[in-house]
């Protein structure tokens, strides 16, 4: 019988696998040391995790918080790698304006997010996601980038009515920098206090545009999918943060419905296997009853 090749079979211990695991982890401790005392938020890249395991992280003295293994981090730092290397790029083109890692504005139910850019291009903005990808080929955007990008189009849309307001115009009005004759506007601000990027907000033209932009792991290929913003998926993330604010609020553990041996619980086999940092607190401890 012919013994079958596992990732595991080339994984070679040595002294420098053991300094690079090691710094990994210290960069991540770091990090999570910078972050210490922070209280939990919700964040729009939340939308279409598994609910209970966000959940989970609102409340660290009850639910510790997960270790991830030196794979696992430089997989997260990996993503981080590609947004800096692909936002440098465009940084570099001369007929666009682009600005990287763009605070989104907060309406009541004070979702947090920053999106990987803004652009002006064509006099149009566009707000820009930028993901690594494990396939070789990507056909449509995953349901909850799709989500993301969506919520933060929302709160663009939103901020822009409240500049025009703002401003003395009606939301349809197209507003230029020099149609602008209030010294002070209603909430007291002018025109010089505004950040750039609610400038673009307020003065370019049309609906705002979203585009996702995958690079494969595998490829480096990129693949490009431009967001019309549509009103029925935003009332469905929406929905999705309502329901987890009430469940963080009122301290229920989320209803999911996920079978213990397929992601996002569980995935892979052999050296590739994984599980859910929480995957003992809900399978055991909680045995899903709620589900």
């Amino acid at each position: 019988m012919v013994k079958r090749t596992t990732f595991k079979d080339y994984v070679i211990e040595t002294e420098l696998k053991r300094l690079i695991d090691k710094h990994t982890i210290e960069e991540n401790e770091a990090m999570r040391a910078h972050r210490a005392g922070k209280a939990r938020s919700m964040y729009a890249s939340d939308y279409g995790q598994c609910m209970r395991k966000t959940w989970f992280q609102f409340f660290p003295d009850e639910y510790s918080t997960p270790e991830f293994s030196p794979r696992t981090l430089r997989i997260f730092h990996n993503g981080e790698n590609v947004h800096e290397r692909l936002t440098k790029y465009l940084k570099r083109e001369t007929v666009i304006r682009f600005a990287d890692e763009v605070d989104i504005p907060r309406d009541d139910l004070d979702v947090h997010g920053r999106c990987d850019g803004m652009c002006v291009l064509s006099q149009q903005a566009v707000v820009v996601e930028f993901k690594s990808i494990n396939r070789a080929t990507v056909s449509s955007p995953k349901e909850e980038h799709l989500g993301q990008i969506t919520w933060y189009m929302a709160m663009w849309k939103l901020l822009r009515k409240q500049l025009k307001e703002d401003f003395g115009y009606a939301e349809d009005d197209l507003v230029r920098p020099e149609d602008i004759v209030r010294e002070e506007s209603l909430g007291g601000r002018t025109l010089a206090d505004l950040e750039e990027h609610e400038k673009w907000a307020l003065f370019t033209q049309g609906e705002l545009k979203g585009e996702i932009i995958y690079e494969s792991k595998q490829t480096q290929q990129t693949f490009h999918f431009p967001i019309e913003f549509s009103e029925d998926q935003y009332r469905k993330v929406r929905l999705w943060f309502e329901q987890l604010k009430w469940h963080i609020e009122s301290k229920r553990l989320p209803l999911v419905r996920y079978d213990a041996a397929k992601f996002p619980c569980s995935w892979g086999r052999g050296a590739t296997t994984g599980r859910c940092p929480y995957y003992d607190v809900c399978w055991k401890d909680t045995n899903h009853k709620d589900c």
